[in-house]
């Protein structure tokens, strides 16, 4: 290896370093002059000059832009606490709820101006998103910023006054070891002429003898869950519903049998 190359070698890292620093001193001069620039006084003109129409001089710094951007991470406390939602002043009124161990995986059924409708986490009702869905109440997102809505009184009757995660504090997870998929199948039912939805026809699921006792029988067909409708929906929704019931450990449904209508609650087998 020739000598020159060996010299490179032994100082071309403290070369590359004096670079650097020569290259960052650089730029922070070219980035200091114009602060450090004066700008000449400027004479003020003949006459009179109202200080009320003058506008003040840009400083060159845009603050708000600054603090929007966020240079050193957001501060913890930007989450909004559920817990601490206010109540919502928008003109809804919830009608039901079918709530799973995941808020985010229920369903809701909320009228506003016209006739009631049932919604999913995500959806969009008086300029709120739908955020998540508990037993007696649900959380809307305005922009960021949590509201609750909770049932009517008259509605809490079906078994939901269990308080939620976000009352008692406790955090659970989604779980189907105890759900009422395990209790039941169910599947549309269409009426012949119209082929509208009529309900769901439900059978046995994995434990016979747990459907029994719970007060079901085959065939029985069910027209709503905890207040909320079935027949003549649309049919996607309607089988949001279904399916989020059966995920749920408990629910009242409302059901036909021999033309008979009627209500039973039913508990998920443990």
């Amino acid at each position: 290896m020739q000598a020159w190359q060996l010299r490179f070698l032994r100082n071309g890292p403290r070369l590359t370093s004096l670079l650097l620093v020569a290259l960052i001193l650089a730029e922070c001069v070219r980035m200091a002059l114009p602060l450090l620039s004066r700008h000449p006084p400027i004479e003020a003109p003949t006459g009179s000059v109202d200080p009320r129409t003058q506008r003040p001089r840009s400083s060159g710094l845009d603050v708000r832009t600054i603090v929007a951007a966020h240079l050193f991470g957001a501060a913890a406390g930007d989450a909004q606490d559920p817990g601490a939602a206010s109540p919502t002043t928008a003109n809804l009124v919830l009608e039901g709820t079918i709530a799973t161990r995941d808020p985010k995986g229920g369903v809701a059924i909320l009228a506003a101006d016209g006739p009631a409708r049932v919604y999913q986490v995500g959806d969009v009702v008086e300029g709120a998103s739908l955020n998540s869905v508990y037993l007696d109440h649900i959380l809307l997102d305005r922009n960021g910023r949590l509201e609750t809505l909770s049932l009517p009184r008259s509605q809490l009757s079906f078994g939901n006054a269990r308080p939620s995660p976000v009352e008692d504090g406790r955090s659970e997870g989604t779980s189907n070891g105890h759900s009422l998929s395990n209790l039941m199948r169910a599947e549309p039912s269409l009426d012949d002429e119209s082929d509208s939805l009529r309900g769901f026809r439900i059978r046995p699921g994995r434990t016979p003898s747990a459907f029994i006792r719970s007060g079901l029988r085959p065939g029985d067909l069910v027209t709503a869950v905890n207040g909320i409708p079935l027949a003549d929906q649309d049919r996607q929704r309607s089988q949001a519903i279904v399916d989020t019931m059966l995920a749920s450990n408990h629910a009242t449904v409302s059901v036909v049998r021999n033309g008979v209508p009627m209500e039973v609650t039913v508990e998920s087998p443990q």
